[in-house]
């Protein structure tokens, strides 16, 4: 069975700006238009922006008042207004997304510690020092013969030079200065 669903429709205004203002603010059936309950009221002197979230503020109590546990929609002609739930959306949409790049990247600094653990600390420090200069990137993967980091394919001799170099070796893109790791897919 589908849920109710119920509109508000809310205004405000003001003569002068800022002037005489009021608001009025009407809850309907959205499916028959019957109207649940209104609500209107002078203000005295205001803004037309303080009128109008007025008018917001008491369609939402009428709607917390009669149908809070319907489906709702707001009707409302003001700029402001819908500029304002727009910006909280997208704010709120910001904020989880950034939660979620805070956990993941507070599980990858745990993976990183794990790994950086069992790394020599001179060559560690070499790492963080071109990390530091790369954007965050201090080694890139050899494959197919190209730096990972800025994708320079490799010259045959510079291939030949890192198949000849011992594995504990720490070998550098002549190019980007990051450190290569060479993988079964490197092309050496």
């Amino acid at each position: 069975m589908a849920r109710r669903a119920v509109q508000i429709e809310a205004d405000g205004g003001s003569r002068g700006n800022p002037g005489p203002a009021a608001y009025g603010a009407v809850l309907f059936d959205a499916d028959s238009r019957e109207v649940i309950a209104e609500r209107s009221e002078t203000i005295g002197v205001a803004t037309n922006n303080v009128a109008e979230y007025r008018g917001l503020i008491a369609g939402l109590e009428l709607y917390q008042e009669h149908a809070p546990e319907a489906d709702l929609e707001v009707r409302m002609d003001s700029r402001l207004v819908v500029i304002d739930a727009r910006t909280g959306e997208l704010t709120a949409s910001r904020d989880a997304a950034a939660g979620d790049v805070t956990q993941e990247s507070a599980q990858v600094t745990g993976q990183r510690k794990v790994v950086a653990d069992g790394v020599p600390d001179d060559l560690l420090a070499v790492y963080e020092k071109v990390r530091a200069q790369k954007g965050g990137v201090g080694a890139a993967a050899l494959r197919a013969r190209r730096c990972g980091g800025c994708s320079l394919e490799l010259t045959a001799s510079d291939l030949g030079t890192i198949a000849k170099a011992p594995l504990d070796e720490v070998l550098r893109c002549e190019e980007c200065n990051r450190i290569l790791v060479r993988t079964s897919e490197s092309g050496i």
